[in-house]
């Protein structure tokens, strides 16, 4: 069995203790649509599908990274080597919106969306949100695609965002589409995150706490993609060069969709259809409480798994 290291807490509380054999399936593939992934790093090494990456950022290739976040996001599910991921046999497409400098354009990532869809990709990752609440128009455009996919099928999950409100209220893309999954983030007590954003339904995912500062307990070991440079907390935290670590709604984000691709993965194996119905409630059924309110769900693979053979008896 993989010895977990302390920074990897939170996919050991999902999968009681790396129990992945407790799945007899293979996950669904994951599309990520974000700023591009390091194909070399160990951690993603054999998981990416290189011929069906795209980039919808000009000159700029999709297998690389230079702000190091969909590196970061991918690790958190395939994860195999010095951490464990949620998924780590889950096959991952990447589509990159964000260029070097950081900056991504709303018809990049609606391009993106569209043709992922399009192509039937399962389960769609994104970890991006307008800083800005868009026209009715505008929003209009992006929810005609968010209904197309769930007529497919097709999960759409994002980040709910760093900033700690409530956004049920707000016109934001894509967390506050119907029919998107906008995951927030849980600390290591199985409290709310004091910087996720909520909303008065949702599923959440353990990533830590922005006011936790002791790294060693309370943040999660992440790849580092080689382009990025200015973060030295491997030299901190003694660790090798080509890891991190972080906190956030993004990276809850991509443990969910590597749960739900985990899942469905599952109930095919078992000669069942991955009706979204069915597996919404496998995760509610899986879940633990995400802090004090109801109708709040930290998900759990292990848990989940343990739902479904509850319910086929």
């Amino acid at each position: 069995m993989f010895k977990p290291n302390i920074y990897n807490w939170h996919t050991a509380r999902m999968t009681d203790q790396f129990q992945y054999n407790a799945a007899s399936g293979r996950p669904l593939t994951i599309l990520f649509i974000d700023t591009g992934a390091d194909k070399f790093h160990p951690e993603l090494k054999g998981n990416l599908i290189e011929a069906e990456c795209r980039s919808f950022v000009p000159y700029e290739p999709c297998l690389s990274d230079y702000i190091g976040h969909g590196t970061q996001m991918i690790s958190s599910v395939t994860g195999k080597k010095v951490f464990k991921g949620i998924a780590p046999t889950a096959s991952v497409v990447v589509y990159k919106i964000t260029d070097k400098k950081g900056i991504s354009k709303l018809d990049w990532l609606y391009k993106a969306l569209k043709e992922g869809i399009s192509k039937g990709y399962p389960v769609i990752n994104i970890s991006y949100r307008t800083e800005y609440e868009l026209d009715l128009l505008e929003f209009g455009r992006f929810q005609a695609l968010i209904d197309f996919a769930g007529r497919q099928g097709i999960w759409v999950v994002c980040s709910a965002g760093n900033d700690g409100r409530d956004i049920s209220q707000e016109f934001r893309v894509p967390s506050n589409l119907q029919g998107v999954y906008p995951i927030g983030s849980t600390n290591k007590n199985g409290g709310v995150s004091l910087f996720s954003n909520t909303l008065s339904s949702q599923f959440f995912a353990p990533t830590g706490d922005e006011y936790e500062v002791n790294y060693d307990n309370d943040w999660v070991m992440v790849a580092k993609s080689e382009l990025v440079t200015g973060d030295y907390l491997y030299e901190v935290l003694g660790f090798d060069k080509a890891y991190t670590v972080g906190i956030g709604t993004s990276i809850a984000s991509a443990l969910f969709s590597g749960v739900v691709a985990s899942l469905a993965g599952e109930l095919i194996a078992q000669g069942l259809k991955p009706d979204r119905t069915v597996l919404e409630e496998l995760l509610r059924l899986g879940a633990r409480p995400a802090g004090t309110k109801q109708e709040h769900y930290e998900v759990s693979l292990s848990g989940s798994i343990r739902a479904l053979r509850h319910m086929r008896g």
